[in-house]
């Protein structure tokens, strides 16, 4: 019985581990992970993209509703220009 204990603290621990790995992990090239602090805005200028752009590739109906940890699309799809222009 102790010994079950052992083993699913142990999986757990392993578990929440793997999981704090990936939400660090390199994301590609045309891609951003989002961190504290961060707006749509920033991540849109920093990237020399729109919002709008940004929101569209991304499928996000509220640009203000981005997470910590979230990745985004930052540069367009097919490594097409962006349409609407840099903000």
């Amino acid at each position: 019985m102790l010994e079950t204990t052992r083993i699913k603290r142990l999986a757990c621990a392993s578990l929440l581990a793997l999981l704090a790995a990936c939400g660090s992990a390199p994301v590609g090239p045309g891609y951003y992970r989002v961190e504290r602090g961060d707006t749509l805005s920033k991540i849109a200028r920093s990237n020399r993209q729109s919002v709008q752009s940004i929101a569209r590739w991304n499928n996000l109906t509220n640009p203000d509703s981005i997470e910590v940890g979230q990745v985004l699309r930052v540069a367009p799809p097919g490594g097409a220009a962006s349409t609407s222009g840099a903000v």
